[in-house]
C-alpha cells in the first residue's frame, strides 16, 4: 500500500508506477540535520502532510534559503524563502489530511517553487530573482533552528539534486487527473531506474528506509559525482 494515494484510486502498485511506502512523523519538537558544501544550482523535491502548526519549516539551510509551509491556523500558505524573496504566498492549502508535492528550483540568480505541479506565483511572477540563492552551511529538515516549535506533520520522499534546476516533473505526473509521484532518473518524460549521478556532490534520497539509531541513511545510488552518502543526523524522534 502506498501512503501518495489519489482521492479516486486508493494506493494499488498498479495504478502507482512508483509508490512511497515510508514516511518520517515530525512532532513539533523534532528535525533532521546535516552540514552541506555550497551549492547555488539545486533542486528540492519532497511530500508533506501537515496536522496544523504556526510557520512550519520543511527545508531551511544556513545561508537562509528554504521552504516554509504556514499551516492551517494561518490560513494554509505555502511558500519557498530565499534570501528575503518569497514565492507562493497566493494558495492556500488547508486540507491537512492530504499529502502535497513541493519543488524548489534555484539557478544560483532565479528560483522557481511548484505545489503538486502547480507553479507558485507573489505579484503575478512565479519567478523570484536575486544575485544568488546559496545553499549552504547547518542545514535543517523541520524545523528554522533546534529551537522548538517546528514542523508538525509528515514528510516523506525527500530529494536534493545538487547541480541542477529541475521542474516538478522529474519527479512526479498526473495520472487520471492526480498528480503522483514517480521515479526520478533524469528525464522529464518517464520514469525508471534512478541514475545514481544525477543527485551530485550533496545529493542526497530520504526515503526512510534505512535508519540507523538517530541516523537517517541516505539511500541515493554511490557513483562518481555521489560518491558518499549523506546521511543525516535526527533529533528529539
Amino acid at each position: 500500500m502506498s501512503i501518495i494515494q489519489g482521492t479516486a484510486k486508493g494506493g494499488s502498485a498498479s495504478f502507482y508506477d512508483f509508490p512511497i511506502g515510508d514516511s518520517l512523523r515530525f512532532d513539533g519538537s523534532s528535525y533532521l540535520s546535516r552540514s552541506l558544501s555550497s551549492t547555488s544550482t539545486f533542486t528540492i523535491s519532497m511530500w508533506v502532510k501537515g496536522s496544523g502548526g504556526s510557520n512550519d519549516y520543511l527545508f531551511k539551510s544556513g545561508s537562509d534559503v528554504g521552504l516554509n509551509w504556514i499551516a492551517h491556523d494561518t490560513d494554509g500558505r505555502m511558500y519557498m524563502h530565499a534570501n528575503n524573496v518569497d514565492v507562493g504566498y497566493g494558495e492556500r492549502y488547508r486540507d491537512l489530511s492530504a499529502w502535497y508535492h513541493l519543488v524548489l528550483q534555484s539557478n544560483s540568480a532565479t528560483a522557481r517553487f511548484w505545489v503538486n505541479n502547480r507553479a507558485a506565483t507573489t505579484n503575478g511572477s512565479t519567478v523570484a530573482t536575486r544575485t544568488s540563492f546559496t545553499f549552504t552551511g547547518t542545514t535543517y529538515i523541520g524545523c528554522y533552528s533546534t529551537a522548538a516549535p517546528n514542523y508538525n506533520g509528515y514528510m516523506a520522499n525527500i530529494q536534493f539534486i545538487d547541480g541542477q534546476a529541475l521542474d516538478a516533473s522529474y519527479f512526479g505526473e498526473t495520472k487520471d487527473d492526480i498528480w503522483i509521484p514517480k521515479t526520478f532518473d533524469g528525464t522529464s518524460s518517464t520514469g525508471g531506474s534512478t541514475v545514481s549521478t544525477d543527485y551530485g556532490t550533496n545529493g542526497f534520497l530520504l526515503d526512510f528506509s534505512s535508519i540507523s539509531g538517530t541516523t537517517i541513511n541516505d539511500t541515493a545510488p554511490i557513483d562518481t559525482n555521489h560518491s558518499s552518502a549523506n546521511n543525516w543526523t535526527a533529533t528529539g524522534f
